[in-house]
């Protein structure tokens, strides 16, 4: 079993579009949260690299929500779910060939 004792540190840069009321339920904003870069800055064991780009390639399904939030900012649907499922089968097709 491999146990890793590490400090890390990440910046990440992302957009906020927000694109209006949703069409079907106007009581409802729709926003687009896109991912556009994260960098590790910080790391001082070579294996944590290894692990935060794999957690990282894992966490690309996810770059890209559109959401539909209500009065109070609670999230009430995601938009593109079947773009985040077509992602995870690609990524889970690699995974499995590799």
């Amino acid at each position: 079993m491999l146990t890793m004792m590490d400090s890390f540190a990440t910046a990440a840069i992302y957009d906020l579009s927000y694109n209006g009321p949703n069409a079907t339920r106007p009581e409802l904003r729709e926003y687009v949260l896109e991912e556009k870069e994260v960098k590790l800055t910080e790391y001082f064991d070579p294996n944590t690299y290894q692990l935060v780009e794999y957690v990282n390639k894992l966490g690309k399904i996810y770059n890209r929500q559109h959401i539909c939030i209500d009065n109070e900012g609670t999230i009430k649907g995601l938009l593109n779910l079947s773009e985040i499922k077509k992602k995870w089968e690609t990524l889970k097709k690699e995974l499995m060939a590799g």
